[in-house]
């Protein structure tokens, strides 16, 4: 009776407190909305169907994400599922996957290459899940002492793993890591990756099977979502389209004319990056016009520091943003492989490309091409375990840069390039050659026919296309099963 007389007496309160929210209109409501951080809005959003709608919009909007961003990010948030990411460079996967990772409770968060943890600020995925070169079989993995140390408890610990670049990782890799998953915590946790197929292949696809052939993939264990918004190049331009075309193999000879025709940078002009398809092509570049400086050489070598051998050894150097050794010039011209962050570097990213001006002891001095002077000193890379830094590289994060090949500029946006594709040879080059730029007007292009520019994996296409309309039944059934519950209510 007494309980019941409690319930009784709080009823009329909740009432009247819930009719003193529903007094405000929609703009005073929004008012309030508009001074709660997403996290806050999430919570209110399970007030009443009114706010719930107003507070999802608004956290679409200060999050800043597209359409195909934003039922992606409802998939893993609220749903709890398992995803791939894919779409078109400039999209915004990188951007989403950070988002997502923030919110995350006790996310792991891995990359394929070095490259590409340094730009989320994660580990690489041999690393996190102790596989090194991913040449031994489990058991041997799992009876490492290193991996007892370092990798089991995260592994534990762990409620989601986020996998950037996956489309870099081979259909063994992924197979070891779901096998150590399984081995340590008898299941997998929720998987949020993301990659394009439709790009540069790993290196060891051929023989050991891409990403897509993972039994991640193939047995249903993430589910696709296309992102579809370009964030990069011109939004829904003339540009934006053809790469667009290209990436699945259907630009037309008149798609060729209009990037010949339209590519207006100065071809002649020493001081803008080559891509180049080899890298014997980018080495020779390079040689050449570092010869022709008459500055004094200067080399800054890589220092690793670790408390352990072993910790140091589980770290492999596959994909890293930085060289062992970096030897420059002043008047070389040079690449930033990491993003900048910090008073007067905005701007300063991955792919931004400048003149050194001045070499020091520990440090060079690099006029970028985006109006920025700067001294760019060592940057450390650690890895992580338990919460304390076990290991760490330190190197100056540029590259010569008169001439870079192909795939290693995979992942970087360029402020100005010049594209030879005369020894084209692999599928998808042409496509990534061409979408490292913002606009068509900050290049220049060399030996593009159209048979280059259509290169691409046909099995890949395969799988993309088929994920993509798996994706698309996937809307149309939760949009039927939603208007079926708003009949019903």
């Amino acid at each position: 009776m007494a309980h019941r007389a409690c319930v009784a007496h709080t009823m009329p309160l909740r009432r009247k407190r819930r009719g003193r929210w529903e007094w405000l209109s929609n703009d005073e409501l929004q008012l309030v909305l508009d001074h709660l951080d997403d996290r806050q809005l999430a919570k209110l959003a399970r007030v009443d169907q009114r706010t719930h709608k107003l507070a999802k919009d608004t956290m679409r909007r200060k999050l800043g994400l597209s359409p195909s961003q934003w039922s992606a990010f409802k998939a893993v948030l609220e749903r709890r599922e398992s995803i791939l990411l894919m779409g078109a460079p400039g999209t915004g996967k990188s951007y989403l996957l950070t988002v997502l990772r923030e919110r995350l409770p006790n996310s792991l968060a891995t990359a394929s290459t070095g490259a590409a943890a340094e730009k989320i600020k994660a580990t690489t995925y041999h690393s996190a899940l102790g596989l090194g070169l991913g040449t031994n079989p489990v058991h041997k993995i799992l009876s490492c002492k290193a991996f007892e140390m370092h990798v089991r408890k995260p592994l534990l610990q762990c409620r989601s793993l986020v996998i950037d670049e996956i489309s870099m990782l081979t259909a063994h890799i992924l197979n070891l890591g779901a096998q150590v998953l399984r081995a340590v915590r008898g299941n997998l946790p929720q998987i949020v990756a993301s990659g394009d197929p439709m790009q540069l292949r790993a290196v060891a696809a051929e023989e050991d099977g891409d990403f897509y052939k993972s039994h991640l993939v193939q047995g249903g264990v993430v589910i696709p979502y296309i992102l579809t918004e370009s964030h990069r190049q011109g939004g829904q331009g003339r540009f934006f389209r053809i790469l667009n075309r290209a990436r699945v193999g259907r630009a037309t000879a008149e798609d060729v004319d209009w990037l010949n025709t339209h590519a207006t940078a100065n071809n002649q002009n020493d001081a803008i990056p080559k891509l180049v398809c080899t890298t014997f092509e980018a080495y020779e570049h390079n040689r050449v016009m570092m010869a022709r400086l008459p500055s004094q050489e200067h080399t800054y070598e890589m220092t690793r520091i670790a408390k352990k051998p072993q910790d140091e050894a589980m770290w492999p150097w596959t994909g890293m943003p930085f060289l062992n050794r970096l030897t420059v010039k002043v008047g070389a011209r040079v690449l930033l492989t990491v993003n900048l962050r910090g008073s007067g570097l905005e701007g300063l990213h991955n792919g931004s490309t400048g003149v050194v001006v001045s070499c020091g002891i520990a440090s060079v001095e690099v006029a970028f091409d985006c109006g920025i002077t700067t001294r760019i000193g060592p940057h450390k890379m650690e890895r992580v375990v338990n919460n304390k830094v076990v290991a760490s590289r330190l190197q100056l994060p540029l590259l010569v840069a008169f001439a870079i090949s192909i795939h290693r500029a995979q992942g970087a946006t360029l402020d100005l390039v010049s594209v030879n594709l005369q020894r084209e040879f692999a599928a998808g080059q042409a496509y990534v050659a061409l979408s490292r730029a913002r606009e068509i007007s900050d290049m220049a292009i060399t030996g593009l026919t159209l048979p280059k520019l259509n290169h691409i994996d046909r099995e890949a296409l395969k799988f993309y296309e088929s994920a993509k309309r798996k994706g698309a039944h996937l809307v149309k059934k939760r949009r039927a099963a939603k208007q079926a519950r708003a009949r019903a209510a």
